[in-house]
């Protein structure tokens, strides 16, 4: 396959939901951003915590 073809890849779309679920558990949140041509990018963002004493 050449670079330049496009692969259609497809899925029961529930990867991202749950992801969501978990991340959104934890404190966290995910985001998204596309320019509509090449791809999304996912982003992920956790909550950092210190354990005092450790």
């Amino acid at each position: 396959m050449k670079p330049t073809q496009a692969v259609a890849v497809q899925g029961s779309g529930l990867g991202l939901a749950i992801c969501r679920e978990i991340v959104q558990a934890h404190g966290g949140a995910v985001r998204a951003e596309s320019d509509g041509k090449t791809g999304s990018i996912f982003y992920v963002s956790l909550p950092c915590i210190v354990n005092r004493g450790r």
